[in-house]
């Protein structure tokens, strides 16, 4: 399924972590956490399965948790 994404960002980044382990991952496959958080925040949600992406795109109108 495509996702569409917009060139701004559709909510506001706050406080972002990564795990040593996670970051250390990213490094050995050659993928930035920045580029993929801006992916995010634009609203490309991944490889998620339809329902959760609904349930993302009914936390952007809510305010609830993003997967």
């Amino acid at each position: 399924m495509s996702q569409q994404t917009h060139n701004r960002p559709r909510f506001p980044m706050r406080r972002t972590l990564i795990t040593p382990a996670a970051l250390s991952m990213l490094e050995q496959v050659g993928l930035s956490p920045v580029a993929l958080l801006d992916r995010h925040c634009g609203g490309d949600w991944g490889e998620l399965v339809a329902d959760d992406i609904a349930e993302n795109e009914l936390a952007l109108l809510t305010g609830k948790r993003l997967l």
